[in-house]
């Protein structure tokens, strides 16, 4: 969930990559913004999908009862 990234900072290191990001698509450099995008979207798959309930599912907050 969105506190437990921002307490540990992995919000932060993730909004810090968009800077880098966003500007070789400025200088328009093609394969540094494809190599910079790939590994800010890797974190996908640890960062971002971690259930925020324990439940299981990720981005679920509510546990059913």
């Amino acid at each position: 969930n969105l506190r437990n990234l921002a307490e540990s900072g992995a919000l932060a290191a993730s909004a810090a990559e968009h800077r880098p990001l966003l500007a070789a698509v400025a200088r328009h450099d093609r394969a540094t913004a494809e190599d910079l995008m790939r590994a800010h979207l890797a974190h996908l798959a640890t960062d971002w999908s971690t259930p925020a309930s324990g439940d299981g599912r990720p981005g679920h907050s509510e546990q059913m009862g």
